[in-house]
């Protein structure tokens, strides 16, 4: 990949940006693309579908305003919403292409089409080995978004320029389904995705447990989204995460403690709860508890850095060979096992089928989920001699720079696209600062 674009944020449509990065050139991405229906970022609308080269005949729908009381301020604040601009009727009568910006299409299908013919390109510059990571949130159809759902309230709200982009009127784009019917948007994008070729690895569940309220009293509040962890081929970089697995270890010391015995012939397990491995550490699970972080500077959409470290870590490789462009993988110290471990009378040493499930109880007998590799010992080395690059983060929704800032902290280069200049400018102050 040429050295022009690492470690730079560019300006404009990542739909033109991406297609001037050669194929193959990208080690891992990580954005969080705009959520449909429900703000408006302020960018300028895109011309999507449609015939490139006709000379477009807008035809615009009739404002759509909000009235409450004659206050002027108020009706001002919804006519800056994208649904006051007339999007759900803006088609060039020509062609039909669409204008507007991405999250902001008359029905979902529509934004599906657009934001997957984005990820089509993404899948281009992403190497074999690489991996894909999509936050991605839902939508209510037919609920009204206020101000404080968007993350401002009180009178301090209206002071806050992004307000206005945090609303949308109340008759948000009609999706076919009943009023407050959740519209199931990312499983939607995922299965999308799986049709167009890519391989879904991982649903992810991103739990906040400082979420907002909700003023919903007829539902429970919603403290979670959903992440989706994709491949282009079956073969990709990936580095086990281990997390602490003492959780099951006190819940086990509890029973004892309470006389609550509850016994079962199963290798691995002691009175109903696994036994920990050595180190204290199990297999990262999918469900991540991260607590949002607010950036002062930056505007209201920011994800967590702890959201983008873990892909990072696991998804993009830190070391890369400049001559085979095999990436580094870290060697750990092995534990073998021999057949007086797995009490059978399988050697446990060779891979026939049932000395490797036999091999794999007797790991769980030890307290091992998967065979172990707790020591680490060193990296591989591919034998070319050659140096070796960083790996390389790709993040066309880049917003207020998260996934560069963390990329950069994790001694990994990145590449950041952005539409609005005003969040460049955000991104590159927090990453300098930081740097």
């Amino acid at each position: 990949m040429s050295t022009d674009f690492k470690n730079k944020i560019l300006l404009g449509d990542a739909r033109d940006l991406l297609k001037q990065l050669p194929d193959e050139s990208i080690d891992c991405c990580i954005t969080s693309p705009p959520y449909w229906g429900l703000r408006d970022y302020g960018t300028k609308p895109l011309v999507w579908d449609g015939d490139p080269s006709c000379p477009h005949e807008w035809q615009t729908g009739k404002q759509k305003w909000h009235s409450d009381r004659g206050s002027n301020k108020r009706k001002e604040i919804f006519d800056r919403s994208f649904q006051t601009k007339g999007t759900l009727s803006d088609r060039c009568k020509k062609c039909g292409a669409w204008r507007g910006s991405l999250g902001q299409e008359p029905n979902m299908d529509l934004f599906i089409k657009h934001l997957c013919g984005i990820f089509d390109e993404i899948k281009r510059v992403l190497k074999k080995t690489g991996t894909c990571w999509v936050n991605l949130g839902d939508t209510y159809q037919g609920s009204p978004v206020s101000g404080k759902e968007g993350g401002f309230s009180g009178r301090a709200a209206r002071n806050n320029p992004d307000y206005a982009k945090a609303i949308i009127v109340k008759n948000r784009p009609k999706s076919g389904l009943p009023d407050k019917c959740l519209c199931q948007i990312p499983s939607k994008f995922a299965l999308e995705m799986v049709a167009r070729g890519w391989i879904l690895r991982n649903e992810i569940i991103w739990r906040k447990p400082n979420a907002m309220p909700s003023s919903a009293r007829d539902r429970f509040t919603v403290d979670f989204e959903k992440m989706f962890f994709f491949v282009k081929s079956g073969r990709y970089y990936f580095e086990q995460q281990l997390e602490d697995a003492n959780t099951g270890e006190n819940i086990y010391r509890q029973k004892l403690r309470s006389g609550k015995t509850y016994n079962i012939k199963y290798p691995g397990y002691q009175n109903n709860f696994p036994i920990p491995r050595p180190d204290g550490k199990r297999n990262m699970r999918s469900v991540w508890s991260i607590t949002t972080k607010p950036c002062k500077e930056a505007h209201f959409a920011v994800f967590p850095e702890n959201l983008a470290k873990i892909p990072i870590q696991s998804g993009c490789p830190e070391f890369i060979c400049r001559s085979c462009g095999r990436p580094r993988t870290k060697l750990f110290k092995k534990i073998e096992i021999g057949k007086e471990y797995s009490c059978t009378k399988y050697n446990t040493k060779k891979s026939t089928a049932g000395s490797l499930a036999q091999k794999r109880q007797a790991y769980r007998k030890m307290g091992f989920e998967n065979p172990p590799a707790p020591e680490f010992v060193g990296y591989s080395d591919c034998g070319c001699g050659a140096e070796f690059n960083r790996g390389i983060v790709l993040d066309p929704f880049m917003g207020a720079g998260t996934t560069a800032l963390v990329a950069k902290k994790l001694g990994r280069d990145y590449l950041g696209m952005e539409l609005n200049p005003a969040y460049v400018k955000i991104a590159e102050k927090r990453i300098k600062t930081h740097h």
